[in-house]
């Protein structure tokens, strides 16, 4: 039971770096006491964890949601770039057509914001596969934070506001919104791609996009505040 004891201890303190500290914890805080004979499992798993071996990062705020951990490159990370190139490649190519067949007047809206969260979104998966062998990388704190508030404060609730206002005007006088001229020059394929499209969009990305859930939602509040008043006085 004496060499179980040591060989578990000296499993707990690991090799590398962390080593002394989590032997000094372990100390501290006295060996957790193990009830022999151990019926079920590798005794590993009846030992709590040091702090030193968590992989994941401890939140300053909120619910971890999500499948994975975004400090490491995952396959969901491929998934993701797929969705950020696929949005690219849609709303680029709506807009070279738009531009070459509509009038100044009718161009509408040409779903700028999600173009931007796209190149934000890849370049912070191509820094994770990037860095993917070192398994304590992070993204840097700025740009992380770009892209999660662009993301919660404004590219989420203005989808689902620009989806519903379009779509139920439309359907109760579509000239209070979508006059009958601009068919001859806008296809059903482009307004699609403008109003129904950017839902599958976020959808994709709330679903792979691990994030923590703030206990407070009055900064996103205020960004998009902000964001409406500056788009309605333009």
């Amino acid at each position: 039971m004496c060499g179980l004891t040591f060989e578990i201890y000296h499993e707990l303190c690991g090799e590398g770096k962390h080593r002394e500290e989590t032997c000094t914890n372990l100390r501290s805080n006295s060996m957790v006491r193990v009830k022999f004979p151990i019926r079920t499992g590798p005794a590993w798993e009846l030992w709590p964890k040091p702090s030193c071996t968590e992989r994941r990062p401890v939140p300053s705020s909120g619910t971890y949601i999500g499948w994975g951990d975004d400090t490491i490159m995952s396959k969901l990370g491929y998934l993701r770039m797929l969705g950020y190139g696929v949005t690219l490649v849609m709303h680029i190519g709506n807009l070279v057509y738009v531009r070459m067949n509509m009038t100044e007047e009718a161009l509408g809206d040409k779903r700028f914001l999600q173009m931007i969260y796209a190149v934000l979104g890849l370049s912070c998966e191509i820094l994770l596969l990037r860095n993917a062998a070192n398994k304590n990388y992070k993204l840097p704190k700025h740009l992380k934070g770009c892209r999660d508030t662009i993301f919660s404060a404004l590219l989420w609730p203005v989808t689902l506001l620009v989806f519903t206002v379009f779509w139920t005007l439309f359907f109760y006088d579509r000239s209070l919104i979508f006059p009958d001229f601009i068919d001859k020059v806008l296809t059903p394929v482009s307004n699609h791609i403008m109003h129904t499209a950017i839902v599958p969009v976020v959808l994709w990305e709330i679903l792979l996009q691990p994030r923590y859930e703030p206990k407070s939602h009055m900064k996103n509040i205020a960004h998009l505040i902000v964001y409406m008043l500056v788009y309605l006085s333009v």
